[in-house]
């Protein structure tokens, strides 16, 4: 089995896949041809040794993470040809910006996409915590009960969501992305017909990061005791939200690479929530999950020949170098026999000093 640290995102009408030095991003356009960027990137982590670190790697990820995929998405609707009548207040922003109305419009997604989330998965769940403070007093079995609906709600949402019909086809593409790797993992030629033999669920998805956010927020927030204030235990979530992707990240990085019946159990919930944030791509799909990583796999292999290109003329400067400094040395060796030669002659053709009696 093959092993690559080679990922991906779902865009519109494409797949983006990257690895730590490479991204590649493929869209089949609106003429039905796979058109596709490239780029050199600069992970976060390898911009600063403090990012690399165990514990803190995985909330700078989480933030990559969110930068690039909103990024990706704006720049796949453009590669793709995928045109929609700016509203006015689009047309404003754009005029006042000096940008597309995607470009200035994608501040304004983020922001609420985070106002979203934090209203779905923390003030929600709390709000639902002071009602079940009414009637059981243990702050243990309430915290419980607020991560649980914490999951219930993330799962509700996926559920929802999955059927639409405009985000089934992103979906698909997620799917898509999942067994072109998984295509890849098993030593199997690159091609639509192998890939969609592959499951569609994949350990190293971000769906399973989510399950795992929520099951360690579940476990941490145990241990905080009885919280009256709904502000307060929003502040404290939302506090430990770095706190909690770190350790998720550690989590998903080590079961992605784990084995046994205990390792299985643990993925499983992930992969099932899988389901629902994948569906099952056609074959032109899959020709561009195949295109993106095709590419990202050659960019990799030619950033690896130019490092060893760079290493064996570096090895070369140095062995002549040294040939250099060898030569050097016999010839001072034939330099200082020379003199001893000229000074034993110059001594042997001197007259003697007669001595005076």
């Amino acid at each position: 089995m093959k092993k690559t640290s080679i990922g991906g995102q779902a865009v519109m009408e494409g797949v983006m896949m990257k690895s730590m030095d490479n991204m590649a991003l493929a869209v089949r356009n609106t003429k039905g041809e796979i058109v596709m960027t490239e780029q050199k990137i600069a992970p976060w982590m390898k911009k600063n040794k403090l990012f690399s670190k165990p514990f803190i790697r995985g909330a700078v990820n989480l933030a990559e993470s969110l930068t690039l995929s909103m990024k990706n998405l704006t720049d796949s609707a453009t590669l793709a040809g995928i045109e929609e009548e700016p509203t006015k207040f689009e047309k404003w922003l754009a005029k006042k910006t000096g940008k597309s109305a995607m470009d200035a419009m994608m501040p304004f997604a983020v922001f609420f996409a985070i106002l979203l989330s934090i209203g779905l998965y923390i003030v929600l769940p709390a709000l639902c915590a002071k009602l079940f403070q009414l009637f059981i007093e243990k702050g243990f079995v309430v915290n419980l009960l607020e991560g649980l609906v914490r999951m219930l709600v993330l799962i509700g949402y996926l559920a929802i969501v999955s059927r639409m019909e405009d985000v089934r086809r992103l979906l698909a593409y997620h799917g898509a992305e999942h067994k072109t790797i998984a295509c890849y993992e098993a030593g199997l030629e690159l091609t639509p017909e192998n890939a969609r033999g592959m499951s569609r669920l994949h350990p190293r998805c971000g769906t399973s990061f989510l399950f795992l956010v929520m099951l360690i927020s579940i476990l941490i927030f145990l241990c905080f005791g009885a919280i009256e204030s709904v502000l307060v235990r929003v502040a404290t979530r939302l506090l430990m939200v770095p706190i909690v992707a770190a350790l998720s990240y550690e989590a998903l990085k080590a079961l992605a690479k784990g084995k046994g019946k205990c390792i299985a159990f643990i993925r499983a919930p992930g992969l099932w929530m899988q389901k629902f944030t994948t569906k099952e791509p056609d074959d032109e799909m899959l020709e561009v999950a195949i295109a993106a990583f095709k590419r990202v796999l050659e960019m990799d292999e030619e950033d690896e020949q130019a490092r060893l290109a760079a290493k064996a003329e570096k090895e070369a400067e140095k062995a002549a170098q040294e040939a250099e400094n060898q030569e050097e040395i016999p010839a001072e060796e034939a330099a200082e026999e020379s003199s001893v030669v000229e000074t034993v002659e110059e001594l042997s053709n001197e007259e003697p000093v007669k001595e005076e009696v």
